[in-house]
Order: C-alpha cells, then structure tokens, then sequence
C-alpha cells in the first residue's frame, strides 16, 4: 500500500507476488491475512486481490476489500475488530503497546470451478492506503 512505500527502503515489500504453485482442484480456499493501515479505507473499498490461474487459462479474481474481509492488524479497543464477510481469526496481545492487540483475519471463498485445477496463484496490493498481506492459504476438496 501507498503506507508502506514510506519503509520500502527498510523491508523488502513487494506489491505483488505471482505465479504461486497451486496444481489442484479445490472447492473452497481459505485466506489467512491482514493488513497494515486497513482503517484507513471506507467499509468496502479494494485493498488487494487474489487471482486463481486454472488449467484452461481462465483467470478468478477474489477481492480483498477494507471492512469487509480485512481491518488493521493493530487492533484497538476504540474500533470495531470485526469484519462482515469473514471473521476475526486471531487475536494476542501486543508486547509493544501496552493495551493494543495484533489480530489475523479469515476468508473463505467458494470456488465456483471446483471442477479445474488451479495452477497457480497471484497476490497484490491495489495500493491503497490499506496494505494487505497473506499469510497463509488453505485449500479444501
């Protein structure tokens, strides 16, 4: 995200990560993420995607929107933690600010071809205000 362009020369980010192995079928994927500055965006608004590359050379895309999916992983208790098309997954509290917690987010998405192999997969940001970032990805038959 447009944020994280400011620490750029401290992380290596990247705005978009393709070409992930998949080489499966699956009837449903699960999202593990986040997102740095997610508040910063109104209810909705696209932060970032995932894009489902199948065996046919047809493309998916899955939207990861602020509010919806995804909120700030520095959780505090003055916002709302929950999302309204995923769930809060995670929660610990933060060891460097006292009274703050850090949190992790789900989203589980239906695959509407759960007939075609997926070969691989893309992550990007749309560079927003909100950084997303994906921490794991589960794949159901």
């Amino acid at each position: 995200g447009t944020e994280t362009v400011l620490s750029a020369g401290i992380y290596d980010l990247k705005q978009e990560i393709s070409g992930v192995s998949v080489d499966r079928k699956a009837s449903s994927i699960h999202l593990l993420h986040g997102a740095g500055w997610g508040d910063l965006e109104p209810h909705g608004t696209c932060i970032g995607e995932v894009i489902l590359n199948y065996e046919d050379g047809e493309k998916h895309t899955i939207e990861i929107c602020a509010g919806m999916h995804v909120r700030d992983w520095f959780l505090t208790p003055f916002f709302d933690r929950n999302v309204s098309d995923g769930k809060l997954a995670w929660v610990h509290p933060s060891s460097e600010v006292l009274g703050r917690d850090i949190g992790l987010y789900s989203l589980s998405w239906e695959n509407p071809k759960p007939d075609k192999k997926i070969l691989s997969m893309d992550y990007r940001s749309a560079m927003t205000k909100g950084a997303p970032f994906l921490l794991g990805v589960t794949l159901e038959d």
